[in-house]
């Protein structure tokens, strides 16, 4: 009983949406954690009356998560042995560059309008968001970002293979969006494999089903993305959560205010960091790589002058991962290519 005092106080306790900078109490992971335990009850969704717990057990079932992933999850985040390591999630983490560079670039309110929320419009609201905001200085070149290849490096990585998916969650402007891979099966110490065509474009991140293959970045770009590995049966069920985190920050965020607008955008990139990391990082079996890239939109212009004596269109990098928990090890290099349109 103790532990739904806590929910109580953290969920219903005045939100100050305003704040941006220090440590301020997360909307979302209270909402999403009572949607959890009533699904796991197998209450019906219709008849819960907290619109937005409601909405967050729609969002939940929409993505397909197992009820037995969900039953993992209630007794994970419930139990009394967890209660000081999932308290954490009831405050939204420190602002790190990525926070930083967002209220540099968003500052002041004239460049960006608000938007009044329809429900269950999320594309309708990517559609009037995309494009707002200051106008970005003409000699940044439009872009697009791949993740191409992941190599597993680790000569000590456990004996079986295990399977693997990468997400991004990428902030242009002041809007996180997601994009989640398919499952790459089987992956083990010395391997390495493509990401599909279709996959590997992280921004812009409508390139996926649409025509926008290139962009021009709104200020500033900020690209948190993580590899999740797991040998047991959960990593379709993890891959379901990682798709839904956008959408509940988002839907939780708009239907609580009715409204989006600075500052309160402001929060919604580390709504999805502490989401991310509360539900997908909670098993000793999953290992979770979580990473941030920040971009100044001005550092594409620099990128490209430099290269300008050769003519190259493509950059190129690497970022390398590695750590150990408790019986396993890991040892991962992702490669990612900046490419300029002509």
């Amino acid at each position: 009983m103790w532990v739904w005092v806590v929910i109580w106080w953290f969920a219903f306790a005045s939100v100050d949406v305003n704040a941006v900078e220090g440590r301020e109490r997360s909307l979302v992971f209270p909402i999403v954690l009572q949607a959890i335990d009533k699904l796991a009850k197998e209450e019906v969704v219709a008849s819960t009356e907290n619109r937005l717990v409601k909405r967050a057990m729609e969002i939940i079932q929409k993505y397909g998560v197992s009820s037995h992933y969900i039953l993992k999850l209630r007794d994970k985040l419930l139990s009394n042995k967890s209660a000081l390591e999932v308290r954490k999630f009831y405050l939204l983490p420190a602002s790190d560059e990525g926070d930083r560079l967002l209220w540099e670039s968003y500052r002041s309110e004239g460049g960006l309008k608000s938007f009044e929320y329809g429900h269950g419009s999320y594309e309708e609201f990517l559609e009037s968001f995309l494009g707002m905001g200051e106008e970005v200085m003409s000699r940044v070149p439009e872009i697009a970002i791949h993740a191409y290849k992941v190599e597993v490096l680790d000569p000590e990585d456990d004996l079986l293979k295990d399977d693997l998916y990468l997400f991004f969650f990428v902030t242009d402007g002041v809007l996180p969006m997601g994009r989640v891979t398919s499952v790459y099966k089987g992956s083990g110490a010395g391997d390495a494999f493509f990401l599909s065509p279709e996959e590997r474009l992280i921004y812009p991140s409508r390139g996926w089903g649409s025509k926008e293959f290139s962009k021009v970045p709104e200020q500033h770009l900020i690209i948190d993305y993580g590899i999740v590995e797991s040998d047991c049966d959960d990593i379709k069920d993890l891959q379901a959560i990682s798709q839904a985190i956008i959408e509940l920050t988002f839907e939780i965020y708009a239907l609580k205010t009715g409204a989006l607008k600075l500052p309160l955008m402001l929060r919604l990139r580390k709504e999805v960091k502490n989401l991310s990391d509360a539900l997908m990082n909670m098993n000793s079996d999953d290992r979770l790589v979580l990473e941030s890239i920040y971009y100044r939109a001005s550092d594409f212009a620099a990128m490209f002058r430099e290269m300008g004596s050769n003519g190259s269109s493509v950059y190129e990098f690497q970022k390398r991962h590695s750590g150990k928990r408790f019986f396993s090890s890991w040892d991962y290099r992702i490669s990612f290519r900046v490419l300029k349109n002509q």
